[in-house]
């Protein structure tokens, strides 16, 4: 096996004997320790030591003395042993951190992360550099920001951010996929460390980027939770290191709190969101969308005060953009024919799908560089699917092309593929229980040899080292620090996740394995934008006409092999009963519209009838639905809390029957964004009735605070709707008179 995956064949080392003695994996090893399996995997390779601290810990651990582990240094007779509550109160006195005879070795540590992270691939681009963008010549461009709580201010937002840390606040950044959170945190960890480095002033702040997918476990005392991270490489000792951050000298960037490994429940997310790292001075960033749904009512409300929301780009930054993308691009092509970036400016915008993608930078630098060439620019129906597919695709034949790849870019694909299924596993105690989905954004050098063991049978000329290799160093992995793997980015990741839950329903076989594999995968509920791949695909020219029929199928026997009445059976059904609604086939339709009638569950039954009426135009199955809601309270209910669930405002966890509590402010944010859009029409009577029910419900005062929206609403409901049926009419006449009641 090459040297530069194999696994070191030196001896064992006393940690290293010690851990098989007791039959512990490496993994089990770093979760005691409460550290990562990247540093455990260094500790026994010989590549590094533990500190004091570790060795402390290690000694402990396995009941055996410096010595007998084979450490250089005697370990210090005690360790650290402060209560976390007490280390962690910034009103205690300390002394003076150790910055001013050590600042030399800080210096040289920041110089190698900043250019660690400089010299990494930007995502979304295979040939440009993070310090292309954020370096000192970079084309950096902040995007466009909103405060949404704390302090409005006037400066820009990295100005804004640096300000805030230096006066050790928390500013928690939100955002969707792709928006440029983690840029944004990269540029002010290159410019905060550049300042550490070039100024005198001893009260310079120490800045340190964490990815929280990297941390194996948010257990424990906050402050050894963070040494985890970067003792490996940071120069100074645990002590230290304690003291600094005690003395808040040191500011964090937390990056990726939704790539935080574990379990997705309501429960696993509160317990991670408590924990008291998160107490320090730092910038947070989050998807937007994994915020609303899961943190809306958790501790990061109490720790972070400022909360601020990266907008999509406008026209004339996204001008700006690709004027700077290329001025770097020709750097690398000088000799390659380009497509003009004023005639990729000029295609853009004549398309309107486009334009939306384009708003965010991500997906902006893989248009550009899809576009670049020639015969792309020319090709129609662009969405964020085919963005994707074409993308990857380019990825995978440029590394396919390179010295030392011996995989085709479509045998890349399908190992990317294979690979993305490991990062959503479900547990379930018995068949009728739900199950806990976890989720798990890195791979360890072990999970992909394992995958490479498994496949290595259907390449019989290529050896299992060698397909490593091509996983490891050619497709769209990369690698963090030693053994540890992600995707370029998480979305990458949860693209290919959707496709193989494509792959699992439209099997040739459909025999028992295909089936059970999209029933273990319908048990759950799925990340939102594994979801909206997920959706994108199967309406997309990725599936045709033949596999759809095939999909079908698949979903009717998943249908009927599930009608128990337990929640696991009633989550598949509606799982099933939805995706057969989007694909909207002939068989699909003739299906649900018998089968919604007989269906038990109502929540079920509610799914099938929306979604035949949505994604089918069937006005009159929808119309029937809302008949049922208003003889129907335990509909009603179940029609309600599906609205306050689907928008964050109830815990899926809970069911979704409505718990009549007092929020529903996301729900109603919701309702107003549906009725200002036409492409909702269908929807809108629907949208009224849950409107209408919410404010009989709560009350007219859970509109207080939307005076604006309220003016809409009035000039909505006056509008002279022609064509809408009865249903909506009355729908449309009720909330009417609810709403005078106000005046």
């Amino acid at each position: 096996m090459d040297t530069k995956t194999s696994i070191s064949k030196k001896h064992s080392t006393p940690i290293q004997k010690e851990r098989k003695l007791r039959g512990w994996s490496q993994q089990k090893l770093a979760e005691e320790l409460n550290t990562n399996l990247n540093t455990v995997s260094k500790w026994e390779r010989g590549i590094n030591t533990p500190s004091p601290y570790f060795r402390e810990k290690l000694c402990s651990l396995f009941e055996k003395d410096a010595e007998q582990l084979g450490f250089i240094e005697a370990t210090p007779q005690e360790a650290l042993k402060e209560n976390p509550q007490q280390e962690l109160d910034n009103s205690t006195s300390f002394p003076h951190a150790p910055i001013d005879g050590q600042r030399n070795l800080l210096i040289r540590y920041l110089e190698q992360q900043r250019d660690y992270i400089l010299n990494a691939l930007a995502p979304g681009s295979t040939n440009t550099r993070v310090g292309d963008i954020i370096g000192i010549n970079g084309f950096f461009i902040p995007p466009h920001w909103e405060m949404l709580q704390g302090t409005a201010v006037s400066t820009s937002l990295i100005e804004q951010l640096i300000n805030a840390l230096t006066a050790n606040q928390r500013i928690l950044l939100l955002g969707e996929a792709g928006q440029g959170k983690t840029t944004v945190l990269k540029h002010v960890f290159a410019l905060m460390a550049d300042r550490f480095i070039k100024t005198t002033d001893n009260a310079a702040l120490l800045p340190l980027y964490v990815p929280l997918k990297e941390i194996s476990s948010f257990v424990g005392n906050p402050i050894e939770i963070l040494w985890s991270q970067v003792c490996d490489d940071f120069p100074l000792s645990f002590d230290d290191f304690s003291l600094l951050t005690r003395n808040n000298r040191i500011i964090f960037l937390f990056d990726g709190f939704d790539e935080i490994k574990g379990e997705l429940t309501q429960q696993a997310i509160n317990e991670h969101s408590a924990s008291k790292i998160f107490t320090r001075p730092s910038i947070l960033s989050c998807r937007k969308s994994f915020f609303d749904f899961y943190l809306s009512m958790s501790m990061l409300r109490e720790y972070y005060n400022q909360w601020i929301e990266l907008r999509p780009l406008e026209l004339n930054t996204i001008t700006q953009y690709i004027k700077a993308f290329f001025q770097q691009k020709q750097k690398y092509l000088i000799e390659k024919k380009l497509t003009p970036p004023e005639e990729i400016l000029n295609f853009i915008r004549t398309s309107h799908e486009l334009l939306d993608l384009a708003q965010r930078p991500l997906l902006l630098i893989m248009m550009l560089d899809v576009f670049t060439d020639p015969k792309e620019i020319h090709e129609t129906g662009w969405t964020i699917i085919k963005l994707y597919r074409k993308y990857t695709e380019k990825w995978l034949k440029n590394e396919a092309a390179k010295p030392g790849s011996v995989l085709k870019w479509n045998e890349k694909a399908i190992l990317l593929q294979e690979l993305a299924k490991l990062t959503y596993s479900s547990k379930i105690s018995n068949a009728s229980s739900r199950g806990n989905l976890n989720q798990n954004i890195t791979f360890t050098q072990s999970d992909l040899i394992s995958l490479a063991k498994q496949i290595t049978n259907k390449y019989s000329h290529i050896t299992e080292s060698q397909i490593l290799d091509d996983l490891c160093f050619h497709t769209l992995l990369v690698v963090s620090e030693g053994e540890i793997y992600s995707f370029l980015h998480k979305s990458f990741q949860e693209y290919y996740v959707a496709k193989y839950i494509v792959e699992c329903m439209r099997s040739r076989e459909q025999d028992m394995a295909a089936i059970n594999a999209v029933e273990e995968v319908f048990q759950e509920f799925l990340p939102w934008d594994v979801g909206t791949f997920l959706k994108g695909i199967l309406i997309s020219d990725e599936v045709s006409f033949y596999d759809k029929d095939r999909i079908v199928d698949m979903l009717i026997k998943v249908y009927e092999r599930n009608k128990k009445n337990d929640f696991r059976s009633a989550t598949i059904r509606q799982h099933a009963s939805h995706y057969m609604a989007l694909l909207g086939t002939r068989r699909a339709n003739q299906f649900l519209e018998q089968a919604w009638k007989s269906e038990q569950d109502k929540w079920v039954q509610r799914g099938m009838m929306v979604g035949l009426s949505l994604y089918c135009d069937r006005e009159d199955i929808l119309e029937q639905y809302i008949k049922i809601i208003r003889s129907d309270k335990e509909a009603a209910s179940i029609n309600i809390g599906y609205y306050l669930v689907y928008y964050g405002d109830q815990d899926q966890e809970l069911g979704y029957t409505d718990l009549g509590g007092e929020n529903c402010d996301r729900t109603i944010q919701a309702i107003f964004r549906r009725l200002k859009k036409e492409k909702f029409r269908v929807g809108w009577v629907l949208d009224m009735l849950t409107l209408s029910t919410l404010l009989e419900q709560r009350g007219l005062k859970v509109l207080s605070s939307y005076q604006e929206q309220l003016l809409f609403l009035q000039e909505f409901l006056q509008r002279n709707h022609q064509n809408m049926s009865d249903v909506f009419l009355e729908e449309k006449n009720r909330l009417e008179k609810i709403l005078r009641g106000k005046t």
